[in-house]
């Protein structure tokens, strides 16, 4: 160590001197003493005689200095300083720079038993070193070695050879046990001098010698406190503060205040669908994203989320309207036509529009199957192509992995062991999961595990309990609740909780069946002017009216108008006449006003559908030629008049080949 190889007895003695001088004197002393360096009396001013008395310091007629015999404490005081507050504002990068300061790149680079991150570009890899030092592991493994021969051999795997072994003398092995368990409830640091009341019975030279090692090994940390710059001993505090946490409980039911169910992918699907129906929907040529003022349109016709649900699920508008465009492409709903930068749209396609018009139930039940019969057990890793639209809304970021993983059946078992219609909190749910129920843990034992990122960092067990978190997260968000397969809902007091519904069951593949429909779910008037009144949010009825109404308001109130511009617009994406009107009567609480039935069936009635294609026309100067053109074309032409033919067959290889034949005829073509 490049500053705390010293005895650490003397240090002891010589905290009385340090005691013994105020605040403003000690960092007098830290500022302008070095330990082997004399200053001028008038240096040290009015601080002088404290620091003298304190024997810290000692003076001639005309210069000062650090006492010969306290030269390695200020020393370590010094680079103490240099950590100052790491226990009262513990910062992530804090570690890597308290490495660097104390310790070689020899002994950083041995900390990292298997040698894999040893050094980097000419370095060692202080953040990947940071990483293991501070993780829960680190400490658990040390204390594992009841043996002074087991902590020998820990620490020669994580030594560089220099020195004698520190750990096999049983009094150091024992006192630097308790020690480090004696800091665990300390996440703030203990002062240097109540280290001997915090492990009695332990003699000064063996603590001293356990200080030594915790610190050689980052069991241990030392720093100045910022305010009274009194020399701290400690955990690193986030990793004493996870040792503290209690084992979590298994999550509990809670009421939901308030609650929201829809599968509003599918629903959003419908409405950028519905919208590419009416016309093709334009999108950019940099990057294929639809432009701002067709997600504006969009927009009004998708499920209205919540505000509280929208920021539980992270989703705003355009997000949910990309994600929608990518779905449908990846189902086939959907294509890209044109090409970049002339005319580039997105279009339904004849199985889009064929999914458009089914019931809400079996539009759902088309984006369920293909997961549901998915049979990988687990996601594409980082170097594979994963599929467009799979059971796993995620790839795994890792460079290895064995067998013995199976997360479908570990995110399947995580959400169908909760009670059906009954909400849990995300919070309880995601924590008990991640550190009780880890698959990447379970794992571990076996060694059927991914030992790295594809980075090439470390996965400490810290890592594996966030992995799991997110994927559970994410999961939940992106499957289940944008599906329909759990009722989101939030508590009186904010909290955000879910609760599994037999969508979420039949994706998961413990049910045979579900059903998906639009029951009342709030008072809903048509009236006779062709305004629809909510008199209460209704998200799912909401975004069945906005396929063939406009939507004029956000709230409870006049939300929706039928105009024959939305009849429309419903009957070119494929709607017929009574289907609007059956979907009308099931929504209203009151009978369906006459006048609104049959208004719409005009609508409807004036509906026609005709074909438009482009064409190629030859243009003959008179019929003798038109006729030559026509033996030579034979089935490839008809005649439009008798001067005039048209290509039956308008492709680029087509003409090419009856350019070809007139040419052979002496028939030559202009332009």
């Amino acid at each position: 160590m490049k500053h705390f190889d010293l005895d650490w007895t003397e240090v002891f003695r010589a905290l009385a001197g340090w005691d013994a001088v105020s605040v403003d004197a000690r960092r007098n002393l830290l500022d302008v003493l070095k330990p082997s360096a004399t200053v001028p009396l008038k240096v040290l001013s009015r601080d002088l005689d404290e620091l003298v008395a304190s024997g810290l310091v000692s003076a001639s007629p005309t210069r000062a200095g650090v006492a010969e015999e306290h030269r390695g404490f200020v020393r370590a005081l010094r680079a103490m300083d240099r950590q100052c507050g790491l226990f009262e504002d513990p910062e992530p990068r804090a570690v890597a720079g308290y490495l660097a300061e104390h310790l070689t790149n020899e002994e950083t680079a041995a900390l990292d038993p298997d040698n894999r991150n040893r050094f980097s570009y000419g370095g060692v890899n202080r953040g990947v070193i940071a990483d293991l030092v501070t993780s829960a592991e680190w400490i658990e493994e040390f204390l594992a070695c009841e043996t002074p021969d087991a902590a020998a051999e820990w620490e020669q795997a994580r030594g560089d050879g220099s020195g004698p072994p520190r750990f096999k003398a049983r009094e150091v092995h024992d006192a630097t046990r308790r020690l480090v368990r004696a800091l665990v409830p300390h996440p703030e640091g203990v002062p240097l001098r109540e280290l001997p009341a915090l492990v009695p019975g332990v003699g000064v030279a063996p603590l001293a010698a356990a200080l030594h090692a915790a610190l050689r090994y980052l069991l241990a940390y030392a720093s100045l406190g910022e305010t009274d710059l009194e020399p701290r001993v400690g955990l690193w505090p986030p990793l004493a503060r996870r040792l503290l946490l209690p084992e979590p409980a298994a999550p509990q039911p809670v009421e939901a205040a308030e609650r929201f169910h829809a599968a509003f992918l599918m629903e959003d699907m419908t409405a950028v669908l519905v919208d590419a129906s009416a016309e093709p929907i334009r999108l950019r040529a940099n990057d294929g994203a639809i432009f701002a003022r067709a997600k504006q349109a969009i927009e009004a016709r998708l499920v209205g989320l919540p505000a509280w649900a929208e920021q539980m699920l992270r989703q705003d508008a355009d997000t949910r309207i990309e994600q929608a465009a990518h779905v449908l492409r990846a189902l086939g709903f959907a294509a890209d036509r044109g090409e970049a930068g002339q005319s580039l749209h997105l279009a339904p396609t004849a199985k889009g529009s064929r999914w458009l018009v089914l019931p809400d139930r079996d539009r759902l039940a088309a984006l369920l199957e293909p997961l549901r019969k998915e049979k990988e057990k687990n996601p594409a890793r980082w170097h594979r192509v994963a599929a467009e639209w799979g059971f796993f809304p995620f790839r795994l970021d890792l460079a290895t992995a064995k067998d013995g993983l199976d997360l479908r059946a570990s995110l399947a078992g995580a959400f169908l062991g909760l009670q059906d219609d009954v909400f849990f909190p995300v919070t309880g749910f995601l924590e008990y999961h991640r550190r009780t129920r880890n698959p990447f843990l379970a794992a571990r034992e076996t060694g059927a595990r991914a030992h790295r990122t594809a980075y090439g960092r470390r996965m400490r067990r810290e890592d594996w309990e966030t992995l799991w978190g997110d994927l559970l997260f994410n999961f939940l968000v992106a499957r289940l609740a944008a599906l329909g397969g759990v009722r989101l809902g939030r508590t009186a007091d904010g909290h955000a909780c879910f609760a599994i519904t037999r969508i979420g069951r039949y994706l998961l593949g413990a049910a045979d069946e579900f059903e998906y429909g639009y029951e009342a779910e709030a008072e809903v008037i048509v009236q006779p002017n062709f305004e629809i009144v909510f008199l209460a949010a209704a998200p799912k009825l909401e975004a069945q009216l906005a396929r063939f109404a406009e939507r004029v308001g956000a709230g409870p109130g006049v939300m929706f108008r039928i105009t024959k511009a939305s009849v429309l617009a419903a009957a070119e994406a494929g709607a017929e006449a009574a289907q609007v009107v059956d979907a009308l009567r099931d929504a209203s609480t009151r009978e369906l006003p006459g006048n609104v039935e049959r208004q719409i069936g005009d609508w409807f009635s004036g509906v026609r559908r005709i074909s438009m294609r482009p064409t190629i026309l030859l243009r003959c100067p008179d019929a003798e030629t038109a006729a030559r053109v026509r033996a030579a074309g034979r089935a490839d032409v008809r005649p439009v008049t008798d001067t005039v033919l048209e290509m039956r067959v308008s492709t680029t290889k087509a003409r090419t080949a009856l350019v070809r034949q007139l040419r052979k005829a002496g028939i030559f073509v202009d332009g």
